[in-house]
C-alpha cells in the first residue's frame, strides 16, 4: 500500500468518490464556460449530481471538443497559473494541448508512485525510464512518480538502443519503463548479444502508450526475464467454480517452446457432464471431441479472459485424471520447461 485511501472499505471509498465527483462538477460549471453552456443544454444543473451512479447524465468530451477550443480555451486557471505544457503529435489535426499546475504534477506523481507499488516496486530501487521526454507527458510524469516513491531514476529516454542496452547491464536496474514495442527491441538486442534473460537485472515491467498483445507480453517476458502478470491459482479457482459443469480440480501446466513460455489449464470436467454424454456408457475418444464439452472449454476461456484478461490454453480431463492433495500441500502448477 502507498496511501491510506487505498486501505479505505468499499462504502467509505464509495463515498470519498462521489464527494470528489460532486467538487469536480461544481468547479468545472464555475471555471469553465464550455462545460456551463453544455450542462444549461441538457438542463442540468451541479446539484442535480449526487454519485458516481449519475454519471451517465453527464456529457462526454470529445476530442473535437479540445480542438474546438485550442490551445488553452478548456483550462479552469489562468495560463499563468500553470507551470508546464504537454502536447500529443498533432497527426491527425491540431495537437492536444495539456497543461498543469503544481498541484497536478504533485497528483500525477502520487498517482505514478502508487501505480509502481502496486506492481511490486519499492523505495530504493533503480528505474531505466526509457520513455519519451518532451512534449509526450509520460517520460516526466513517471519521472517524478519515481522520484516521489523514493526510486533511483535513470532518465535515460528512448532511442540509442546500445547505450540503453550498457545502460541496463551497467547500473543493473530492478524496474524498466517504455512502450511494449520499445521493450521487444531490448530483448532482440540481449539476444543479438547472447546476453540471456537470467543475465539481465530487471524485475519489473511498466510499460504503456500504445496497444499489445499477450503474445508481445510472453516475448517480453521471456527475452527480459520478466513476469508482467502475476497469475495465482486461487484465481483459477474462484473462475472454475463459478462455471458449471467443471469440477474444482485443476492444474497450471508451463512449458517453453524456443524463448517463450506458455500457459495451459487443465481442468476437469464433473461427474454429470460425462454421464449426460455417454449415457452411463463407457467413455470413448469421442467424448472429448463433443461439441458441448468444445464449448465447455471455450466458456473456460472466456470467463479467464474476461476476469484476469489472459488468454490461456486450455484442455479438458476427464473426472478423477488430476491428482488430489494425499495430505501435503497440493502441487496446482506443473513447471515442464528446462531452464
Amino acid at each position: 500500500m502507498y496511501s491510506q485511501v487505498e486501505r479505505l472499505e468499499r462504502e467509505q471509498l464509495r463515498l470519498l468518490q462521489d464527494e470528489r465527483l460532486r467538487n469536480t462538477i461544481s468547479y468545472l460549471s464555475e471555471k469553465i464556460p464550455f462545460y456551463r453552456k453544455r450542462f444549461d443544454q441538457l438542463d442540468l444543473q451541479p446539484e442535480d449530481i449526487h454519485s458516481v451512479e449519475d454519471l451517465p447524465k453527464l456529457p462526454f468530451t470529445r476530442k473535437q471538443d479540445l480542438q474546438d477550443h485550442y490551445p488553452f480555451g478548456l483550462l479552469a486557471v489562468p495560463r499563468e497559473q500553470t507551470i508546464r505544457v504537454h502536447a500529443s503529435s498533432g497527426t491527425t489535426g491540431k495537437a492536444t494541448i495539456v497543461c498543469y499546475t503544481p498541484r497536478d504534477i504533485a497528483l500525477f506523481s502520487e498517482v505514478m508512485a502508487r501505480s509502481f507499488v502496486a506492481a511490486g516496486v519499492r523505495p530504493g530501487m533503480l528505474l531505466h525510464n526509457a520513455f519519451g521526454y518532451g512534449l509526450f507527458t509520460g517520460g516526466l510524469g513517471i519521472h517524478y512518480g519515481g522520484e516521489t516513491l523514493g526510486l533511483t531514476v535513470v532518465p535515460v529516454s528512448g532511442g540509442m538502443t546500445q547505450r540503453q542496452i550498457k545502460l541496463i547491464m551497467d547500473l543493473k536496474p530492478e524496474v524498466l519503463c517504455c512502450t511494449p514495442s520499445y521493450a521487444q527491441t531490448l530483448g532482440e538486442e540481449f539476444r543479438k548479444r547472447g546476453i540471456g534473460p537470467e543475465e539481465i537485472s530487471l524485475k519489473y515491467g511498466l510499460f504503456g502508450a500504445e496497444p499489445w498483445t499477450e503474445r508481445i507480453r510472453a516475448d517480453i517476458d521471456a527475452s527480459l526475464g520478466l513476469r508482467a502478470t502475476n497469475l495465482y491459482p486461487t484465481q483459477i479457482e474462484e473462475i472454475l467454480l463459478s462455471l458449471a459443469g467443471v469440477a474444482p480440480h485443476y492444474q497450471l501446466v508451463v512449458t517453453r517452446t524456443g524463448t517463450l513460455d506458455d500457459l495451459e489449464l487443465r481442468a476437469e470436467v464433473s461427474e454429470r457432464v460425462v454421464q449426460s454424454l455417454t449415457q452411463n456408457e463407457p467413455i470413448g475418444e469421442e467424448t472429448a471431441h463433443d461439441p458441448a464439452m468444445r464449448e465447455l472449454q471455450a466458456a473456460i476461456q472466456r470467463a479467464i479472459k474476461g476476469s484476469l484478461g489472459l488468454t490461456l490454453r486450455v484442455s479438458l480431463a476427464m473426472p478423477g485424471t488430476i491428482p488430489r492433495s494425499e495430505g501435503g500441500k497440493l502441487k496446482r502448477t506443473v513447471d515442464l520447461r528446462e531452464l
